[in-house]
């Protein structure tokens, strides 16, 4: 196994740099990715209980709870 002292003379700072940046672009779209998976998950919560409760029908179901959502 070597060590990172076998390849100190071998790196080049520009090499380095642009791994670094292609690394944060691809942990940037891994948590985005991810965060849209979350909100996918929860929405799709809220839908399952809402279609699970059926309390709502008609009128109830259009009209806002809350004066704000109006």
């Amino acid at each position: 196994m070597k060590n990172l002292s076998d390849y100190l003379p071998y790196m080049q700072n520009n090499d380095v740099l642009a791994a670094t940046e292609q690394a944060k672009i691809k942990a940037r779209a891994l948590l985005e990715d991810q965060g849209i998976t979350v909100l996918a998950l929860m929405l799709a919560d809220f839908l399952a209980d809402t279609i699970g409760q059926g309390a709502l029908s008609g009128r109830e179901a259009i009209t806002p709870k809350t004066p704000i959502l109006s």
